[in-house]
């Protein structure tokens, strides 16, 4: 049997959701119609808005608005916030977008976190995590701490990692709170350009309120002192300025490191083999320092290149033989063909020939083969000249033979030094015997015409360096040691290397160029181990200070680095001759004083 037929239809109609926010766009602005309640801000604004989008916003604000509240009978709302944060806010619910400036976000971050507010908070979570800066990072920790969710807080957390330096200078780090401080100084990702970067933080933390000396005292123990240059240790270790529990953990800390730094730590808490008893790796280092050690070289820079060619438009690649510094300006020995000296002053992008073929010398001039320079205390640039057996003195631009008739060298001289007294020394063929001439006169002064390896004997010696006493420093290569002299002496003194050829800390592999500070401090070019190895003398194992972090061309690398030589900064310059570039490594110490200002006290 047929279904009866009906007048009625049923339609079921779908619209779209852009016709949806079509009706939504004709509801009239909160300035304008049907407005029944009206927000104040702390400043005195008056905003007019509508209870009813006011209520769907959250359910708080319903609460409020619905009657639950005194508010909900009230036509003028009180709000905690700004005119600008309150201005947002509304313009948000109202179109779904808003404009503010970044200094108000932390407090619309904190209204809408009071509202709960779902939408907006995850849309000012992106904004946040898009548009952070240091003021504005250092505002959240500040203002928002108990707000933050976990997302936020992470990034936060990450941000400050990584620029802790822009962070630690903002107005409000002074208010971080301390537990935010522990969890930054224990993480191994926190990136400082060095240790004493981080102290000072803490140091500017301490001052900047009352009653922090107990929260101090517990971070200074999160510091990595021992990553912290001899010089800084030195004065922190002094306590001077330094009164409280925080200056006597800060001695005591400084001291201890002090003592890693030396090589006198405990010996019953010394590794029992060579290779573990690098330094290095009893220090924990952040994973910003990956090849840096507190004397030298920080791993965001590496070595600095001072000099180098391109190799472009006919010059050919810098070949470095030897490295000086003399009056703000290298000079270096290109070994390329024709051989010749480049004075390159710091900071050039080029060097001039003031020795060989291009250089306007006068007087003697024909070098082909180079050896080896020196420069005295006047000034005068002294160049060993390899291909006729002669030392060549250049002062004023003229080119003269020294000892002209009375020296006389052999053909493969290969080392040269001049004292302070006006001693020239230098090393005779084959690298056994050291010779000094003084007024016309020649005498050995270490080794002998016999090479060999013991302690009167040397064997293919590469380089020299003399004190201001007369004590002498050899470059025996061929036994991988250096060798030390006193004035008069018939036997040398090893004071590093000596053990076998090798990697470890305790050995070196064909040393060559070496320079010695005025407290007895060796650099060493430790050319086959392609690093710089630092030593004094009672050391067991030396530092690495420069390189040792395989053959490559990477900043914080060398390849056959062959000389070294310091400034009065205390700053390295390598001739990393395998990488044709002369590079400087720069102690990234700051002088103890700009961490603690004895003035600001504890």
């Amino acid at each position: 049997m047929a279904e009866p037929e009906t007048d009625v239809v049923t339609v079921a109609l779908e619209v779209s959701e852009n016709a949806k926010l079509q009706l939504w766009d004709r509801l009239p602005h909160h300035s304008e119609h049907f407005c029944d309640v009206s927000l104040r801000s702390t400043d005195g604004q008056v905003f007019k808005a509508h209870r009813l989008v006011l209520s769907m916003a959250s359910d708080p604000l319903f609460a409020m608005l619905s009657g639950s509240f005194a508010e909900g009978q009230q036509s003028e709302v009180p709000f905690e916030s700004s005119g600008e944060a309150l201005s947002a806010f509304l313009e948000f619910l109202y179109k779904g977008t808003f404009s503010v400036k970044k200094a108000i976000l932390p407090e619309l971050l904190r209204l809408v976190h009071q509202w709960e507010v779902q939408p907006l908070q995850s849309a000012l979570n992106e904004l946040l995590v898009k548009h952070m800066t240091p003021e504005l990072c250092s505002s959240l920790i500040v203002d928002c701490e108990v707000l933050l969710v976990d997302q936020l807080d992470e990034m936060l957390e990450r941000y400050v990692l990584q620029n802790f330096s822009a962070c630690v200078k903002t107005e409000q780090f002074g208010s971080w709170p301390l537990h935010r401080m522990i969890g930054l100084l224990r993480s191994d990702d926190l990136v400082a350009e060095h240790e004493e970067e981080v102290l000072a933080a803490v140091m500017h933390w301490h001052r900047s309120g009352p009653h922090r000396d107990d929260a101090t005292a517990a971070l200074l123990q999160m510091v990595r002192f021992t990553l912290l240059s001899a010089e800084a240790l030195q004065g922190l270790g002094s306590r001077e300025g330094l009164t409280g529990l925080p200056g006597v953990v800060m001695s005591r800390l400084a001291a201890a490191a002090l003592k890693v730094h030396q090589g006198m730590g405990d010996p019953r808490e010394r590794p029992e083999t060579p290779e573990e008893a690098s330094y290095m790796k009893a220090v924990k280092l952040r994973n910003s320092y990956p090849y840096w050690w507190a004397d030298f070289g920080c791993s965001l820079r590496g070595g600095m290149v001072i000099a180098e060619r391109s190799g472009q438009y006919g010059e050919g690649e810098l070949e470095p033989w030897a490295v000086h510094i003399h009056d703000q300006a290298l000079y270096i020995i290109d070994g390329r063909e024709p051989c010749c000296v480049l004075q390159w002053p710091l900071g050039a992008l080029s060097g001039r020939v003031v020795v060989g073929t291009g250089s306007t010398l006068n007087g003697v001039n024909d070098f082909s083969d180079i050896i080896d320079i020196a420069i005295d205390a006047n000034g005068d640039l002294f160049v060993l000249d390899g291909q006729h057996g002669r030392i060549v003195r250049i002062r004023d631009g003229v080119g003269e033979v020294v000892g002209d008739g009375v020296l006389s060298l052999d053909v493969g001289t290969r080392a040269l030094y001049i004292g302070t007294d006006g001693s020239i020394y230098f090393i005779d063929e084959g690298g056994s015997r050291v010779q000094r001439y003084y007024q016309g006169m020649t005498v050995p002064v270490a080794g002998g015409p016999e090479s060999g390896d013991g302690a009167s004997q040397l064997e293919d010696a590469e380089d020299i360096f003399v004190t201001k006493d007369g004590v002498l420093y050899v470059s025996d290569s061929g036994n991988n040691r250096i060798q030390k002299w006193l004035p008069g002496a018939t036997s040398g003194v090893t004071v590093a290397g000596g053990h076998g050829k090798g990697s470890r800390c305790d050995q070196l592999q064909h040393p060559v160029g070496l320079h010695v500070t005025e407290d007895s401090t060796i650099y060493i070019a430790d050319y086959q181990n392609h690093r710089v190895m630092k030593w004094k003398e009672g050391w067991q194992y030396g530092l690495v200070v420069a390189g040792g972090h395989g053959v490559d061309s990477g900043l914080h690398q060398l390849c056959e680095p062959i000389d070294v030589t310091m400034d009065a900064q205390g700053a390295l310059y390598v001739a990393d001759n395998g990488n044709a570039r002369v590079v400087r490594w720069a102690a990234p110490c700051a002088p103890y004083e700009r961490i603690l200002p004895c003035a600001s006290g504890f």
